[in-house]
């Protein structure tokens, strides 16, 4: 009968090794048993690499993933016994071959352009695999297709009549077959729970990066990386593989920066922390990189309820524990900001800029070279003397209203708001926000920059917003979220008068670089892509617009129809496009009649006649209709007809 054993694993792999080497076969399997990424596989391996080296063994592994029929097992086995059936050059009539009880078959192996006679059949089994040698594995039982009481039928013939050496690896609690406790009791002699060994496979994990820079890192941290794996609970080995190859990988990205990191150990010790805990807890599903990305967020929510600030959102409990669990919560005192983590664990890599920008928002980098409003943000470091003069640094900049930009603007308003909060400063907040507003208005009295004409693009609600790695201070305040709303209407109002100032000369863009002029008015023309979103038309005067389009030659012409085309396939009741209907129902009666006096055999004025005039009465009209529909029955958007 099985009986459950409990046993270490180094008394498990002695147990074993004898079973497998005794010269009397047992005439029973041993099953190994235990949760996903308990370490079943990992033991195997060393198992394995024991019994092949030292006592001269063949392991026949076999995995029973989504196996279906036993022919599906005769296969696994064939291959590993005829290595040659791995080659590229045989899989093609390895069909075939498995048809025929023996033969002969001509295949090029040695790439000299002759063929080579290679004798295989289909052997006895045991001809191939003596029994006294050949140990037979079948992992993943209960990821079989076939009903595991049936597979183990099968396994019967290799265990009694066969004398093979079987041992079985099982995730037990995943099996619902009502027979298979009855044909487990026939064919497993002994069952035994496998223990997770965090400390052995975590030694063998950091040896499989080879000659990574990080194996030095690891090595000398394996207990505390072994405190974080113990403080989640999960026990999964598998989630501890992937946490050191994603340590490995952050690694790469951050190391490039700066040679001088791995010789930072405190910065280090928080680093290999906190990748552990986010990805073991990454891989255990109890949080989602969403939730790192929320961390800065949920922190500023909380802290400002502590200042009678109601929160805008619940916090996500079982993240919120989970971070909790592992000093995760506060996130000044994080090696990397949450964003950083969270652009990493979404997509694996870092590019050059955001490892900059992370490990310049670090606590640990904080020098005096560092901005003042950033190193206000880590008070928790800073002297009294030291805090007094940053905070007083950083209060004349806003009075000043000197600022480069928005980020610089906003984490230093932001900052000074929150010290006000907490009592720490001497100036309300509402004096602070004044102070803010004149710094707007005055970053805005210059000419706005071309990147801030640029499509907008989704924008983050007020509050979400990161700049330098880091959210900005104060987010959920009243105060905070008034300057947003002014600096978002003053940033509106000056890039209307630029784009007014610009559309002056867009026209003459036309006349002399026509694929400029259209990339201005396109969705996807990147940074050029001044006015796509933007009603420009209406900037423009029609008739100096139609004696352009008169006067232009066919090449140029088609390029204007495909932008138009482009700009107006998609129109939706509420749409600023509408805002250029007045435009075009101007435009259009002037094009038709000087079109109607041009030549009849001029190809401008034929290329006016088929393409330019019919698609800009079907705008018109296309946008007439939507314009007559309610609100309601527009709003989800109509398409323009193709006219190709």
């Amino acid at each position: 009968m099985s009986a459950s054993t409990p046993l270490t694993n180094d008394e498990l792999k002695n147990y074993l090794l004898r079973y497998c080497t005794r010269e009397l076969a047992p005439h029973f399997a041993v099953m190994l048993r235990g949760t996903w990424g308990s370490g079943k596989t990992w033991f195997i391996d060393r198992l394995r690499a024991s019994l092949e080296e030292v006592h001269g063994k063949k392991v026949i592994y076999v995995s029973l993933y989504s196996v279906a029929r036993t022919s599906d097992i005769t296969d696994q086995f064939f291959q590993q016994l005829h290595p040659l059936l791995a080659s590229g050059k045989v899989q093609k009539p390895w069909a075939l071959l498995k048809t025929l009880v023996k033969g002969t078959l001509r295949v090029d192996l040695t790439g000299d352009g002759d063929k080579d006679n290679l004798q295989l059949g289909i052997p006895d089994f045991q001809q191939s695999a003596d029994p006294r040698k050949a140990i037979l594995v079948f992992d993943d039982l209960e990821r079989c297709a076939m009903p595991p009481s049936e597979l183990l039928g099968y396994l019967n013939q290799f265990v009694e009549h066969d004398e093979y050496r079987v041992i079985v690896l099982a995730h037990e609690q995943q099996i619902d077959d009502p027979g298979y406790h009855q044909t487990k009791e026939k064919v497993i002699g002994r069952t035994f729970e496998i223990q997770p060994d965090a400390g052995a496979a975590l030694t063998s994990f950091i040896a499989e990066l080879s000659a990574d820079d990080a194996i030095g890192i690891l090595r000398t941290r394996k207990q505390q990386i072994l405190a974080v794996m113990d403080a989640a609970g999960h026990k999964n080995l598998r989630h501890l593989r992937q946490a050191v190859l994603d340590f490995s990988d952050i690694w790469s990205c951050l190391s490039g920066q700066d040679p001088a990191l791995k010789s930072h150990d405190g910065f280090l010790d928080r680093l290999v922390h906190e990748v552990f805990a986010f990805s073991i807890e990454l891989r255990a599903k109890t949080i989602a990189a969403r939730d790192i990305y929320q961390l800065a967020r949920t922190e500023s929510k909380r802290t400002s309820a502590n200042y009678g600030i109601p929160r805008a959102l619940a916090e996500p409990a079982e993240a919120d524990t989970r971070f909790k669990l592992h000093d995760l919560a506060y996130t000044r005192k994080l090696a990397l900001p949450p964003d950083t983590y969270a652009k990493f664990f979404a997509s694996g890599y870092l590019s050059d800029a955001d490892a900059l920008e992370g490990l310049r928002a670090s606590a640990f980098f904080m020098t005096e070279k560092a901005p003042a409003w950033r190193r206000l943000l880590h008070k928790h470091l800073l002297s009294d003397t030291d805090f007094d003069d940053l905070k007083a640094e950083v209060y004349a900049q806003l009075a000043a209203g000197r600022f480069p930009g928005k980020p610089e603007l906003f984490h230093s308003a932001g900052v000074l708001l929150q010290l006000s909060q907490e009592g720490l400063l001497e100036y309300g907040a509402p004096h602070l926000l004044a102070l803010a507003k004149a710094a707007v208005d005055k970053l805005f009295a210059q000419r706005l920059p071309e990147t801030e004409l640029a499509p907008a693009g989704y924008l983050k609600p007020i509050g979400e917003e990161i700049a330098f790695g880091m959210q900005y201070a104060a987010v959920a305040s009243a105060e905070f979220r008034e300057l947003a709303v002014y600096f978002n209407d003053a940033k509106a109002a000056a890039r209307e008068a630029e784009l007014a100032r610009l559309a002056r000369n867009w026209l003459a863009e036309l006349r002399t670089d026509a694929v400029l002029w259209a990339e201005r008015i396109r969705s996807g023309g990147g940074d050029r892509a001044h006015f796509a979103f933007q009603p420009i038309f209406t900037q423009l005067v029609a008739a100096d617009f139609a004696a352009l389009l008169l006067a232009a030659q066919t090449p140029k012409l088609h390029i204007i129809a495909d932008a138009l085309k482009s700009r107006y396939d998609y129109i939706k009741h509420d749409d600023w496009k509408l805002e250029e209907l007045p435009f075009w129902t101007r435009v259009s009666p002037l094009l038709h009649e000087h079109v109607a006096a041009k030549p009849a055999a001029s190809l401008s004025a034929h290329t006016l006649r088929t393409r330019i005039l019919p698609d800009i009465d079907h705008f018109i009209a296309n946008m007439q209709a939507i314009s007559a529909l309610p609100a309601s029955a527009g709003q989800a958007g109509e398409p323009c007809e193709s006219r190709d």
